[in-house]
């Protein structure tokens, strides 16, 4: 079992894909390419104060990192839907600047493999 600090839990990729590992990179790439699209949007709605766009944003990205096991971001992004739910802005505040740091992270490891 992964270390639960890990960027990107493969074990998460292998129950899905067995090992077809050009299906695993096609996800993979899909997942970092909307990983930023999404990040952009957030970065706009967190400009904009828009607790709904930051909400739906940081749902979207959380759903789709659990599916490729980045779940420190999905964990982040969970933090930052429970927040904009709540219209705790102080708490999006302090998050929102990790989101591009942590889809970077997951971006260069997926990169690695």
């Amino acid at each position: 079992r992964a270390h639960p600090d890990t960027v990107v839990d493969i074990e998460v990729l292998n129950c899905i894909f067995a090992d077809d590992r050009n299906a695993q990179q096609m996800l993979l790439k899909k997942f970092t390419s909307q990983a930023d699209d999404i990040a952009a949007q957030f970065e706009t709605a967190f400009t904009q104060h828009d607790m709904e766009q930051i909400r739906f944003h940081a749902h979207k990205l959380k759903s789709s990192a659990r599916t490729v096991g980045a779940n420190l971001l999905a964990d982040l992004c969970f933090a930052l839907e429970t927040a904009a739910r709540n219209e705790k802005w102080e708490e999006i505040n302090i998050l929102a600047g990790d989101l591009k740091p942590a889809v970077d992270r997951v971006r260069d490891f997926i990169k690695r493999l």
